[in-house]
């Protein structure tokens, strides 16, 4: 039967110092951030591990990845927990100390949760996958794991083919995890409660028509195309439905969110607007597994924004979706949030813009609020080609928008574009830097000195796209047409970036491939490779070794394949019709376009049909809002106040632009009003003195900051460390003089250091004069003044 865990103590802090000493920004490592819960472990049922296949500034990024973290959570007998890739230096440490990967909330090892739950989010982190499984205790391969192993399960957009990794997976779920999560536990705990096998808790997932469980589908080869496809070894025409949420509930986002202290990615509160996208690009994956176009509740979103803001503490927001700008209420939105930001000192920022969707207003609004660059994706050079892609954006369009764009006050414009298309020419190729040049000479009309920055990727056809069955541009072919977009480029304003090819290509073996990959990726993994995605750590001369190894061809993946040819991935069903998908691929060849589902009738894609009936796709609310008399916002008059606090255990590896984002934060969480400096890009006014090195705590630190409103001393204090972890606690607070800053006296910092027992004195006493008479006393203390940056006795 499956194994009853036992409750097992988290690896004390003491040792966690001892593992973190001299690894690279430790502060991913230690947990314990604002709004993350640890449950108690005699109220546990079922723990899982959530496990992202890169850094924790990246994975924390993920909205999916804290939504689940909040719905399980509140699961009663569940405890949900973080873990992400260690970088290469805890890794090599986890390794010699013999401890294993552990979690981020009660610091156990992976091996003692019950269900390991992986977020595929790209295919350059499957390496990772495997690294992170064997730092956790737990064999990469579902099918040498035995009773005492964790459930290994994965879902996000790579699972909709999923066979490269296949076979290190227990169960793979497809679609919308909101909902399909919870049934996936209550399998769990049936089989938990049935005393039931490892195998017979499989063929129980199997059950469930979102739950793709490899181990019960064997491999079909097409003799044609040499490519492996699945089939269910019991029921040969099943197909993996992918489940869909189809309404925007108030309860399927978060209430609350745990706040990082190290800089994320994504670093401000990100509030789904809408899921799925109807514009049709043909290009794009996420516009097809998301179907259909769902919108959540304008009211709502203003309602989540403003209580996030006072929770977090962040003075940004993100506004996401496939393409937020379609969103039916936008422009009410963004005008009906316009002056609480201004009043709260919050920024928005937009996920992605789409030049045909922005009015003046909007323009302007988003203008007063945030300049620091515009994103705008035309993908392709000339109207042939976009029209190819339906992209459904003209020539005309463009121009207009980016007049509008500049004229706002805009000098940076940031342009997305593809090569390798398909029936794309070296006319089409030429046509984006022209229309680079054209941009920037537009905004020589409104500045002098405008920016283009110009992002070119390599296009690689993914799969349940019209695209699918297209070939991939090899790795020569897609050097000399970056070379074709480089020597059109006029001027020096334009600054050209692209995607490296080979990172490219293998991406795209990666996402198009079939089942025997899997050998390849752990035969990589042996051998060293991680962070594939990453440039530090790109080595292709490594993967070509595997596929020689293993003597799996990695060009069979990037050829054409016939309609008749079947797919890797062709078991798993997103409720798109092949059909429709077939007929687009003939518009494309074509050039012809075809109109979205918000502009259009229904294109009969088959989502609607199969899996939204009697419901709306769309289902947004748009108040009616008069116009209101503005009256300028005043504030009092400002105040500076000085704070002493504590920075104690595990703390002492937040860095200092940590710890100023997390008091920043804290601040504006107990409802402190922080003032803000003036002009282009207002900052808090919130002051630090230098900071100490990372690693040693802080028994008497302090730090300034100037405020509209501070409620007395002791309610200060309490509100404030409500608001802060365990180890970092606040001691005092005084108003002091605005014109005295107390920081600015700061010449050095005091340091002691507890000598351990059994020290040799021989070992130490030639470093300090004054040692002998430290080491005679009880509890000897060394006292080191630092002042430009050299320690003196």
């Amino acid at each position: 039967m499956i194994y009853q865990k036992k409750q097992t103590e988290g690896i004390p802090d003491s040792e966690l110092i001892e593992l973190l000493d001299e690894i690279e920004t430790p502060v991913r490592y230690i947990g314990g951030e604002f709004g993350s819960i640890i449950k108690n472990s005699a109220d546990i049922n079922v723990r899982i591990a959530l496990a992202f296949h890169d850094t924790y500034e990246i994975g924390m990024s993920y909205l999916g990845f804290r939504i689940l973290y909040d719905i399980l959570n509140k699961i009663p007998g569940v405890a949900a927990e973080r873990v992400f890739a260690p970088w290469t230096d805890l890794e090599e440490k986890l390794k010699s100390s013999g401890m294993e990967l552990y979690s981020l909330e009660s610091k156990i090892p992976l091996s003692e949760f019950d269900i390991i739950g992986f977020s595929l989010q790209y295919e350059l982190g499957f390496t990772n996958i495997l690294n992170m499984l064997d730092l956790g205790g737990i064999p990469v391969r579902s099918e040498d794991r035995t009773e005492e192993h964790p459930l290994i399960i994965a879902g996000g957009p790579v699972a909709f083919n999923p066979e490269p990794v296949s076979p290190f997976f227990d169960a793979i779920f497809i679609g919308d995890a909101e909902e399909g999560f919870e049934e996936i536990i209550d399998l769990y705990k049936t089989a938990q409660d049935n005393k039931l096998s490892r195998q017979e808790l499989c063929e129980l997932l199997n059950g469930n028509p979102s739950i793709y469980v490899p181990s019960l589908f064997e491999k079909i080869k097409d003799e044609q195309s040499g490519k492996y496809s699945r089939e269910s070894i019991s029921k040969p025409e099943q197909k993996i439905k992918r489940r869909i949420l189809k309404e925007f509930k108030r309860d399927s986002f978060p209430s609350d969110l745990v706040i990082p202290f190290a800089k994320t990615i994504q670093d401000k509160i990100s509030v789904e607007l809408s899921r799925g996208c109807g514009r049709g690009c043909r290009f794009c994956q996420a516009g097809y597994i998301y179907l259909p176009v769902r919108e959540r509740d304008s009211s709502d979103v203003i309602d989540r924004i403003i209580n996030l803001e006072k929770k977090t503490g962040y003075d940004e927001v993100s506004l996401t979706g496939l393409s937020p700008t379609d969103y039916s209420c936008f422009e009410n939105l963004v005008q009906r949030l316009e002056d609480w930001m201004v009043k709260t000192n919050v920024t928005m920022s937009l996920s992605s813009m789409r030049l045909d969707g922005l009015s003046d207003d909007v323009i302007n609004i988003i203008a007063g609020i945030r300049k620091t660059g515009f994103t705008i994706a035309p993908e392709a050079g000339t109207q042939r080609m976009r029209n190819v892609i339906n992209k459904n954006l003209t020539d005309e369009q463009i121009t207009e928008g980016v007049e509008k764009i500049f004229n706002a006050g805009w000098k940076l414009i940031k342009l997305y574009f593809m090569i390798g298309l398909p029936t794309e020419t070296d006319e089409d190729v030429a046509g984006i830097s022209e229309l680079a040049n054209r941009i920037y000479q537009i905004g020589r009309k409104y500045t002098r000195r405008p920016e283009i920055n110009l992002a070119v990727s390599t296009f690689i056809p993914k799969p349940h796209t019209p695209f699918q069955w297209e070939a991939m541009s090899p790795e020569d072919e897609v050097r000399r047409k970056l070379g074709i977009v480089r020597r059109g480029l006029k001027y020096s304003g334009i600054q050209m970036k692209y995607h490296a090819p080979e990172l490219s290509f293998l991406e795209g073996v990666l996402s198009r491939g079939d089942v025997r990959l899997a050998d390849v990726i752990e035969e990589v993994w042996k051998q060293g490779a991680r962070f594939d995605g990453w440039s530090d750590f790109k080595n292709s001369e490594l993967w070509k070794e595997a596929f020689d190894t293993t003597g799996v061809k990695p060009e069979v993946y990037m050829a054409e394949s016939s309609k008749n040819h079947s797919l890797p991935w062709e078991h798993i069903d997103t409720g798109v019709k092949k059909k429709y998908l077939l007929s687009e691929r003939e518009k494309a060849r074509a050039a012809k376009t075809s109109p979205g589902c918000p502009q259009g009738k229904c294109t009969r894609c088959g989502v609607c049909e199969a899996d939204i009936t009697e419901e709306k796709a769309v289902s947004s609310v748009m108040e009616n809002t008069e116009d209101e008399q503005k009256e300028p916002i005043e504030f009092p008059e400002k105040k500076r106040f000085l704070v002493h606090y504590l920075k104690k255990g595990l703390y002492r590896y937040l860095g200092h632009f940590d710890l100023v984002r997390g008091m920043t934060r804290a601040l504006r969480r107990s409802g402190i009003e922080l003032a803000y400096s003036k002009g282009f890009n207002p900052k808090p006014q919130i002051v630090f003195p230098p900071p100490i090195p990372v690693g040693f705590e802080g028994d008497n630190e302090f730090f300034e900051f100037e405020s509209h409103n501070i409620p007395d001393s002791s309610t200060f204090i309490k509100l404030m460390n409500q608001n802060l972890p365990p180890g970092l606690s606040i001691l005092s607070a005084e108003k002091i003089d605005v014109s005295q800053s107390k920081v600015a006296l700061v010449t050095g910092s005091v340091f002691s250091a507890k000598i351990k027992s059994g020290l040799a004195f021989e070992d130490v006493s030639n470093y300090y004069s004054k040692w002998e008479t430290i080491w005679s006393s009880t509890e000897p203390i060394i006292f080191i003044e630092k002042k430009k940056n050299r320690i003196k006795n």
